[in-house]
């Protein structure tokens, strides 16, 4: 695999790429152990393509954002999260690397303004259940439920249900997933509800006992 991030890491800050991209418990969701795998395969999705205008879902401390700005996978990106933690992570990290850049705090669409992007990327909660099962030792109140867990998968689908209006007719969605936690056919019902499909998939290079990867898009795109 090549590599398009180079990671350094400090007690409060990784290096991504260019990018100085400060990070803490609270906001760390594993994306600094993937992010590298994630872009790869993103960039191998896109095939050439350079996007203009990318948000990143979910974005925590904006591992995969920054990323791609970096791969030059995209011209400009935003980032959204529902966690104030990451709200001031990422406009920590947008100040300190004198960035032009936007964050909403959203839960997700809700608060975000009426604007189209031609990718969206993500890390988002990839469990419907509470404890992950390869952690038979791991107790609830260990679990960091708002990052891991998405009950009844709630958030992907009012994901699904809004993004339409938000995603361009020729626009990509890339995420990373979990395969004890789903497999692509679990999104199928909320994907054809709102005409859309994966376009492709793979499994994960250097994770491939957790993570795989789906690009989804709108039908006929």
């Amino acid at each position: 695999m090549e590599s398009y991030c180079i990671l350094e890491t400090s007690s409060n800050s990784i290096k991504v790429g260019d990018f100085t991209v400060t990070t803490n418990p609270e906001t760390d969701g594993y994306g600094a152990l993937t992010v590298q795998d994630a872009i790869s395969c993103f960039l191998h999705f896109a095939q050439g393509r350079q996007f203009t205008n990318t948000l990143e879902w979910c974005c925590g401390p904006g591992y995969f954002g920054f990323a791609a700005l970096h791969s030059k996978l995209t011209k400009q990106i935003t980032f959204s999260d529902i966690s104030k933690h990451a709200q001031s992570v990422i406009l920590d990290s947008i100040k300190v690397n004198n960035l032009d850049c936007k964050f909403y705090l959203s839960d997700n669409f809700k608060n975000i303004p009426k604007q189209k992007f031609d990718l969206i990327i993500a890390n988002p909660p990839h469990f419907n259940f509470t404890v992950p099962a390869w952690r038979d030792d791991l107790q609830v109140n260990e679990h960091e439920p708002r990052k891991m867990r998405d009950l009844n998968w709630d958030i992907h689908r009012d994901f699904f249900n809004t993004v339409n209006d938000y995603l361009t007719q020729d626009g990509k969605i890339m995420l990373m997933e979990n395969i004890t936690g789903s497999t692509p056919d679990t999104f199928t019902d909320m994907l054809e509800k709102n005409n859309l499909e994966i376009t492709n998939f793979a499994n994960s290079i250097l994770h491939s006992d957790f993570a795989y990867y789906i690009e989804i898009a709108k039908n006929g795109s």
